[in-house]
């Protein structure tokens, strides 16, 4: 047998002899290194005897491998944790003192740990106090705050503190209507106060919407409108619409939805309108939708590609995505436009440039010429 060596790649070489006198038999197996393994961490800390707080001190995290071996990890990819009375911060490889007292520094990194017992002294020398950092918190309507029970302290020197703080009792009034006010706190331990400014805010109004449903079809419910809050927000919510029974898209006509919207009281509608001539007048909406109009401009078949694609905020001059509007009805003539709205209502809007782009394939060409129109009459007599 040869052994398996550095010089031979790691290949060993076994020969067999049968006793019956027959040919040599020989084997080779290959052994490969595995990297050792980090079997433990230990921690270095500079001046570990005669540690003070506020003091900035070098951490260094040593790996010890399986064979004997050590190397330096980097700070910011070990884990670290505390325990202990004491308060320790590591930041870019350095150790911030925040709190005096005995504290367990603990590292993990790849599976290993390792772990060091420090003592911090207290700092003695005179500090002034230099600023309580403000707190702000939100609230709904009749909530009361939830306001934290500590504050962070600036000092003139050292690193910031945090002192236990009791707030003032909050007024109900307070907490009646959307608005900003100002809650003062006794910090522990100094003479400066806390203050925090509570925001009351919340959803002060929903959108409702508008659709338009073929006759004897149910109608498509939005899964979510615009709620607008009391900060100037506009943002967006779900609704859980009520169950809509099947005879109101029987016959022609308007029949509206309510809906409650997540997160708010204050309930929205959906205004339904059901037409046999559906296909042939769709309603396109930008901005917010259009209540129940019939609007000459959009009247024209669709097929295959839907109107909305002409202004849906995706310009693309090819196929990926094909965002562009069809007109496969071969006529003479064919006319599509948009209707600016807010939250149901026609909305005028100041309009300086327009782009309008043509495709061209095996199946639809340009037009040989096309005109642009912009509608500045009244209310039409047909929308409700």
């Amino acid at each position: 047998m040869v052994q398996a060596s550095a010089s031979n790649g790691m290949r060993a070489n076994i020969y067999v002899q049968p006793k019956d006198g027959g040919a040599l038999q020989t084997y080779a197996v290959q052994f490969l290194e595995e990297a050792p393994k980090i079997d433990h961490l230990s921690l270095q800390v500079e001046q570990a005897d005669g540690l003070k707080e506020d003091q900035t001190v070098q951490l260094t995290v040593l790996a010890h491998y399986q064979d004997g071996t050590q190397a330096v990890l980097q700070a910011d990819k070990v884990a670290f944790s505390t325990k202990g009375e004491g308060e320790v911060a590591v930041r870019k490889g350095t150790l911030e003192l925040h709190k005096p007292g005995n504290v367990t520094l603990k590292a993990e990194y790849d599976g290993a740990e390792g772990q060091v017992e420090l003592a911090i002294q207290a700092n003695t020398e005179k500090k002034v106090v230099q600023a309580v950092r403000p707190v702000h918190v939100v609230t709904d309507l009749h909530q009361e705050p939830n306001l934290p029970t500590t504050v962070t302290v600036e000092y003139d020197k050292g690193f910031p503190k945090v002192h236990r703080v009791t707030w003032q009792a909050v007024e109900k009034e307070k907490l009646e209507r959307y608005h900003t006010f100002e809650v003062v706190g006794k910090v522990e331990g100094i003479e400066q106060e806390a203050r925090a400014k509570v925001s009351v805010e919340g959803i002060v109004a929903v959108e409702e919407v508008s659709v338009t449903t073929p006759l004897a079809e149910a109608p498509h419910l939005p899964e979510s409108v615009r709620t607008y809050h009391s900060n100037g927000q506009v943002s967006s919510a779900k609704v859980t619409w009520d169950a809509i029974s099947p005879s109101k898209y029987q016959k022609e006509g308007v029949f509206t939805v309510t809906g409650q919207v997540e997160g708010s009281q204050l309930p929205t509608k959906l205004h339904v309108r059901v037409s046999s001539k559906t296909e042939m007048e769709p309603i396109f909406r930008t901005n917010g939708q259009v209540q129940n109009c019939h609007w000459p401009l959009l009247r024209t078949l669709i097929q295959v590609t839907l109107v909305s694609y002409v202004n849906d905020k995706v310009i693309s001059y090819n196929d990926q995505p094909a965002n562009r509007w069809t007109n496969w009805n071969r006529q003479d003539e064919a006319s599509v436009g948009v209707l600016f709205g807010d939250s149901g209502i026609m909305t005028k809007r100041a309009v300086d440039n327009l782009n309008v782009a043509f495709h061209e394939d095996h199946g639809v060409g340009a037009p040989k010429s096309y005109v642009i129109e912009y509608y500045v009459g009244k209310d039409r007599t047909d929308c409700a």
